[in-house]
């Protein structure tokens, strides 16, 4: 366990190695609940964004159009030059359910965490589900896939 002043320079220092808004607020989400992050390990395959301290749960903070998403923004595709950005997310979709099978495969516990659902996040439940078969319900909401190990 770590002392207050610890606790401060660890996750200031977690902050500010964020590299994206949504990164930061997953972090302060769990931070705020109690539950130490820290960085995921830059050797794994698909580079997790976070890792939960002294466990084999992993964390990635997805952006709802990059990584396809089923919500509104996840659907959106430019109209200029289709045939591209079709290919470039039907790739994208691709590699991240690879990456989601190398690391369970691994013996990882995988949480996806999208960037449409984040503000209902509950990382107390998400630790609790602690099995990759299980999809954690959003507090207070009836929607299942916001934690979803898809």
């Amino acid at each position: 366990m770590y002392s207050e002043l610890e606790f401060s320079e660890r996750s200031g220092s977690l902050l500010e190695s964020c590299e994206s808004e949504l990164e930061r607020v997953v972090a302060r989400k769990f931070l705020g609940a109690g539950i130490h992050l820290e960085r995921g390990p830059r050797t794994l395959v698909g580079r997790p964004d976070f890792r939960v301290s002294a466990t084999n749960i992993l964390i990635f903070a997805h952006g709802c159009y990059w990584h396809r998403h089923r919500c509104s923004a996840g659907s959106r595709t430019p109209k200029s030059d289709v045939l591209y950005w079709t290919g470039r997310f039907a790739r994208q979709v691709e590699r991240d359910s690879f990456v989601l099978a190398q690391l369970r495969c691994g013996g990882w516990e995988v949480c996806v965490v999208w960037e449409c659902e984040v503000d209902a996040l509950d990382p107390k439940r998400v630790m609790d589900s602690r099995s990759a078969s299980v999809s954690v319900a959003l507090a207070n909401t009836g929607n299942r896939h916001a934690y979803a190990n898809q």
